[in-house]
């Protein structure tokens, strides 16, 4: 079976006149290289890769995170920085 081509990203992809604006969020390593171009660019918005999340328990997580809130505890899922994402 043959591996299923996998659509890549170029420089040129984001230059002007080809996208007005790129939204991402699997890449081929994970996480994202802190180093990596497209966390500053001006066209690129990066999220989280949790596609299947929301559909299996994501309404139950906001709804767990609003009660925190309202409850003045922390948040149990923070972004950590440190390890980028």
């Amino acid at each position: 079976m043959r591996e299923r081509e996998r659509p890549t990203l170029s420089g040129s992809s984001l230059a002007p006149g080809q996208f007005t604006a790129i939204t991402l969020y699997v890449f081929e390593r994970e996480p994202l290289k802190a180093s990596s171009p497209l966390w500053t660019h001006p066209r690129v918005t990066i999220t989280p890769h949790v596609a299947s999340f929301w559909v299996d328990c994501g309404i139950d997580q906001v709804a767990d995170l609003c009660g925190q809130v309202a409850r003045g505890e922390p948040l149990s899922n923070k972004i950590d920085l440190e390890r980028g994402y």
